[in-house]
């Protein structure tokens, strides 16, 4: 069943509007009508046959009897329409049914400024079932995890491998699982516990420990503190002791490096990513249509395929030893890391290795290219390809955007040059087709200093700083670009869809589904996008035909019958 309100008229609801508004949108999609009922004008039950069916083997749909009841109420001298759809076999008509409600809703809009949604079993029920399938692949994420770090750890890794902000969050928890299912207790249930999100802060944690050096250092800073003084002067001797730990860490153990990139790769954790969008969609209780049920659960079969692979191969191979993971520092390291952190605290300024300038470049323009998935996740006209930016790069295409039926490519490429002394550079290059079309250079200027022979201590010659103005000038001319170049045809389509239903012109988008892809999104305006030209795969439709009664627009090849769509057809053999 599916419930909304319309609320707000924009004019003045007469006695016959209901009457005469269901009777047009009857007629506008060539609903059956099998009963009417009519009480004053303000309530309408009528009983009907969808018009909606996809193919002749849909055609159960046409037999199968929906109730419409709307009925306009009063509340506070203010007035509004409530709408309720029921069926009693809608699994059968879930496709019908789904197109009955939106076009409902999108024609009375024109009149009302809200609409209310109150219940929706067909959501509901799209969301509980992927909701099923989504619980079933965390956990299985979470199991090859607990496998992977058993196997090169040992069973008490917990311990030793996660951050505090984990183990903390776990143990809290914890206190009301074992009250609630006391017959779980001594169980260790950790990985199944955690949320997902700690589950990929797992695979990438860090293991940081402070070099045992000039340990004298730690000490006096460290006594100082009982010492007496003004509020900035204790504050000073915080930030000292504190920045004598932060300049001594180093990286024991690197999870996704020593680890998991084995296991895992990029693409699987933009995957992954993608997914989260949907996930966080049905967890929050927000509405969901087929076309978006269809996105998701085709993200929840790539992940499972992979998720399968991956556990098959971990249980086929033998268990390896426990992986060593304290490392002895040569000497040499120590002592230049040791005079870095002196320049830096007398001349103000940080200092970047080569590592940490790609850091810098990589901090930039991964999560760009991570987010500029998210921004076109619904455009399913285009098919784009990313890559992030790891190590030193050359000529890595770290954006790639085609469109199946257009003879055209973007990419987007970069290329870096580092020079630990003075000025590194990552320069982004756009081309079309191979074609330079925008090329953009971001500086970064590395700390430098000097010794002041007469003041006895280092000066800085340069301080650190990574030019973002250049790159955010980069992603507003691409976000251009990919808009000349990749016109969104279907939004296009849908605006003048949208104008044709308010101004009562002909239809701008076919009312059944395309051949090839399945979406709803072919031309029937040669001005916007070609005539029978889906505007999400490109596949042409040539057999559209236009029904000689009641001038359906309908799929030749899958519907109709000597130039009368199915509806007319079945009333012309009745009569």
């Amino acid at each position: 069943m599916i419930e909304f309100i319309m609320v707000n008229p924009k004019q003045n609801i007469t006695d016959e509007y209901l009457r005469k508004k269901m009777s047009e949108f009857f007629r506008k999609y060539n609903c059956k009508i099998i009963h009417n009922n009519e009480e004053l004008g303000f309530l309408v039950n009528s009983k009907i046959k969808l018009p909606f069916s996809q193919s002749k083997e849909d055609a159960l749909e046409n037999q199968i009897e929906v109730i419409v009841d709307a009925e306009i109420k009063s509340y506070e001298k203010v007035k509004q329409l409530e709408i309720k759809i029921t069926c009693t076999n809608e699994a059968d008509a879930f496709k019908g049914i789904e197109k009955l409600k939106f076009n409902l809703k999108d024609e009375f809009l024109e009149d009302w400024y809200d609409c209310i949604w109150l219940s929706d079993t067909q959501s509901s029920h799209l969301s509980e079932k992927l909701y099923l399938k989504i619980h079933k692949l965390e956990n299985l994420f979470r199991e090859i995890v607990n496998r992977i770090m058993i196997s090169n750890y040992g069973h008490d890794w917990w311990g030793n491998l996660t951050s505090y902000k984990i183990r903390s969050k776990y143990i809290e928890r914890g206190k009301d699982f074992s009250a609630q299912v006391p017959s779980f207790k001594g169980v260790n249930d950790k990985l199944l516990a955690v949320e997902v999100d700690d589950l990929i802060a797992i695979m990438k944690h860090k293991v940081k420990k402070v070099k045992p050096e000039n340990f004298n250092e730690f000490i006096d800073a460290y006594e100082s503190l009982s010492i007496k003084g003004s509020i900035d002067e204790i504050i000073k001797k915080y930030k000292n002791l504190g920045n004598l730990v932060a300049n001594r860490l180093y990286t024991e153990v690197d999870l996704s490096k020593n680890v998991f990139l084995e296991y895992f790769d990029v693409e699987f954790e933009r995957s992954w990513k993608s997914l989260r969008i949907g996930r966080n969609h049905i967890a929050h209780n927000k509405l969901l249509d087929s076309a978006g049920a269809k996105k998701i659960y085709s993200d929840i079969e790539n992940i499972e395929k992979y998720l399968i692979d991956l556990k098959e191969g971990l249980e086929s191979e033998p268990s390896r030893e426990q992986i060593e993971y304290e490392h002895d520092m040569e000497s040499y390291y120590y002592y230049e890391e040791s005079q870095k952190s002196i320049i830096e605290a007398e001349a103000g300024i940080t200092i970047y290795n080569e590592n940490e300038i790609i850091k810098q470049f990589e901090d930039l323009v991964n999560p760009f290219i991570n987010a500029f998935t998210d921004e076109f996740y619904f455009r399913q006209d285009l098919e784009i390809g990313i890559e992030e930016i790891h190590d030193f790069v050359q000529s890595l295409e770290i954006i790639r955007i085609e469109r199946e039926w257009e003879d055209k490519i973007l990419t987007v490429s970069a290329d870096m040059e580092i020079d630990e002394e003075q000025i590194s550079t990552l320069t982004l290059t756009i081309y079309i087709n191979e074609e330079e079309e925008l090329k953009e250079r971001i500086e970064f200027q590395n700390g430098q200093a000097y010794y002041d022979e007469d003041k006895g201590y280092y000066l800085p010659l340069a301080y650190e700083n990574l030019d973002e103005s250049s790159f955010n000038e980069f992603k507003s001319e691409l976000t251009k670009i990919i808009g000349i170049e990749f016109t969104d045809y279907v939004s296009e389509l849908n605006y003048e869809q949208g104008k044709a239903y308010k101004d009562g012109g002909a239809e701008v988008l076919a009312d059944f589904s395309c051949e090839e892809c399945g979406n709803e999104t072919i031309s029937l305006d040669g001005d916007v996008f070609p005539y029978g030209k889906c505007a999400t795969c490109g596949c042409e439709h040539t057999n559209i035909k236009s029904c000689m009664k009641c001038e359906y627009i309908h799929n030749g090849n899958l519907e109709g019958n000597i130039g009368l769509c199915d509806s007319c057809y079945e009333r012309y053999m009745e009569e």
